[in-house]
């Protein structure tokens, strides 16, 4: 007896990725791939394809791009520059549930939902939000500084105006007096 089955997948399927972690990392230490869209694709070809009687399992490159290139890019415009005929799955991708094609000629499968933010992530090192407040303090430093020598001066103006004898007081306070009872006096006024 002699029967013919077509297979639903090539022997490889080439891919096309970018690290983008939740979703997808490589780990540096046996370069495989880790997080939530590995394990989907993969499952998802090996459901979609099926077991082949010509050549078993459909194996998922994710070494290379079909084209002799890293199938590793840089960041997600490398991915859409380098999506084609040659590399089958590339991932991942931004779009919404009501996409179904890309550039015309492309299927788009909605894989992941996600709100706007799926997670904050911070690249600065711990304690750093205490360096913050701290720099912040220190910067404003200089308006504390103005503030009070603004207050000194409005209370030179303001004792210069109340004063009945200013002339005689101005000459006693500066050339008899000490110069910080002077100043204690002006700032004094100001408040």
């Amino acid at each position: 007896m002699f029967s013919t089955e077509s297979c639903r997948c090539p022997e490889v399927l080439y891919t096309n990725y970018w690290s983008n972690y939740p979703y997808l990392r490589v780990n540096e230490k046996d370069k495989t791939l880790e997080g939530v869209l590995s394990s989907i694709v993969t499952d998802m070809v090996h459901t979609a394809c099926g077991y082949c009687p010509t050549h078993g399992d459909t194996f998922i490159d994710m070494s290379t791009n079909g084209k002799g290139e890293s199938s590793a890019k840089k960041s997600v415009l490398d991915v859409l520059k380098d999506i084609d005929d040659v590399p089958q799955i590339s991932f991942p991708i931004y779009g919404n549930k009501y996409i179904t094609r890309y550039i015309a000629d492309y299927a788009y499968i909605n894989l992941v939902e996600s709100p706007g933010v799926a997670f904050i992530a911070t690249s600065k090192p711990p304690g750093s939000a205490a360096m913050n407040m701290i720099n912040a303090v220190i910067e404003c430093v200089p308006m504390i500084v103005l503030s009070a020598c603004m207050a000194y001066i409005s209370g030179f103006v303001i004792w210069t105006l109340v004063s009945n004898s200013f002339l005689s007081y101005f000459i006693k306070s500066y050339l008899i007096r000490p110069i910080s009872d002077a100043i204690s006096n002006h700032f004094s006024c100001s408040f």
